[in-house]
């Protein structure tokens, strides 16, 4: 059963990629021919970016290289035409050649947001490896293992979490640590903040006291001094 139910959901998935791999053709197609008419489909295509991770999804960047190389590729074509002493002449290269900067303008577009999102997914998968591997939590430690100021670190793992990369926590800057509702890590020692009772708690199990209900502290999570 939960085996068709994987099924069904990657098949979903796929759908949904296909989908959406096909609106950024159309947007690339008609920012080529006219910037301002595919300036709304580049703006939806942007917003559902913002919405996946980069690893998952390299389509923008492909389609921003294609429309830069196909334009430049146009715009030389013109230009050994218009050179030629039976083609188009310079007032036809002037005529033509600039409809094709609209490409490049999308073409740049597209590759700097794609650039600017992976900027942002390295950021979030280094906090991620501190986090899940080296069982860090604390602000401090995790700017210093991942190269980040604290700012950085707190808007990306911020993001992880809109983003469902990492769940079950929040990022509580008071205390400058991550706070987890459930054990992301298998066979952790806890120590209850309240009653002070010592309990092991196993992946995916909240972070909740058996005998008083208060909140779990994982004792072997590195913090900050």
């Amino acid at each position: 059963m939960r085996n068709n139910q994987s099924e069904q959901n990657k098949r979903r998935s796929l759908k949904k990629n296909d989908a959406f791999t096909t609106l950024w053709a159309v947007a690339a197609v008609v920012s080529f021919f006219l910037l301002p008419l595919g300036l709304p489909l580049l703006i939806v295509c942007a917003a559902r970016e913002l919405t996946t991770m980069r690893r998952k999804n390299e389509v923008p960047l492909r389609f921003g290289l294609l429309s830069i190389a196909i334009s430049l590729w146009m715009i030389l074509f013109i230009g050994m035409a218009s050179a030629d002493a039976d083609g188009i002449g310079k007032e036809g290269f002037m005529m033509l050649a600039p409809a094709y900067l609209q490409g490049i303008g999308f073409g740049l577009i597209a590759s700097v947001l794609a650039g600017a999102l992976n900027a942002r997914d390295r950021r979030i998968d280094r906090c991620l490896y501190l986090i899940k591997t080296e069982h860090i939590t604390a602000l401090s430690l995790l700017a210093d293992g991942s190269g980040l100021t604290e700012k950085q670190v707190v808007r990306a793992l911020r993001t992880a979490i809109r983003l469902d990369e990492l769940r079950d926590a929040q990022v509580d800057e008071r205390l400058g640590e991550v706070v987890f509702e459930k054990s992301c890590w298998a066979r952790q020692r806890a120590v209850c903040s309240s009653c002070g009772a010592e309990l092991v708690v196993n992946f995916g199990q909240t972070l909740v006291c058996e005998y008083c209900g208060s909140a779990l502290r994982p004792e072997n999570r590195r913090r900050g001094a």
